[in-house]
């Protein structure tokens, strides 16, 4: 089965390549992409539809390595301003419930508001320390990249720790 990604992680790409690498960098990344993958994201995308995973994988990938001379570090920055701009609901929340373990404890809800693949978990192991794992197919057509769950997920949740007043949250690849 061939795995799919929301819309919303286009959208924020886009708006992160405007940023940061000015109004064409993004365009010019859906340019690089194959046709059938230029078919499936270069018309209207919309946040809340899903979309073929390979596609977001080569798409992604393509912007960092024009972007960043070390990719990681575009994904560093990509996730941490995807947290600040997709957490910031679900952080009011956590903060009224005054818990990070609420949010940790559900990774794989947030997981599965991007990706229809992978299963993302936390144990707690101490009073505030989680062991959190991922798992899921690694085919770039099939599951989220690399970048997404080696670079991805960590800056993400430590953007949501912090917004949720815990400045020396971190989460550790």
């Amino acid at each position: 089965m061939i795995g799919k990604a929301k819309g919303v992680l286009f959208v924020h790409l886009e708006n992160f390549s405007k940023l940061n690498a000015g109004p064409t960098a993004y365009r010019a990344a859906i340019d690089r992409l194959s046709a059938e993958d230029k078919d499936a994201v270069s018309g209207l995308v919309l946040a809340l539809g899903w979309y073929p995973i390979g596609a977001w994988n080569r798409l992604l990938d393509g912007y960092l390595r024009a972007h960043y001379p070390n990719p990681r570090d575009g994904m560093d920055k990509f996730s941490t301003y995807l947290g600040e701009q997709e957490l910031r609901g679900l952080v009011k929340f956590v903060l009224k419930l005054g818990s990070p373990e609420f949010m940790l404890k559900r990774t794989d809800f947030l997981w599965s508001r991007y990706f229809d693949q992978g299963k993302f978990a936390a144990e707690q192991i101490g009073s505030r320390e989680f062991h959190l794992t991922l798992q899921g197919p690694v085919d770039e057509n099939l599951g989220p990249s690399r970048y997404n769950c080696a670079q991805g997920a960590a800056p993400w949740l430590t953007r949501g720790l912090h917004l949720a007043g815990y400045p020396d949250g971190k989460v550790d690849h």
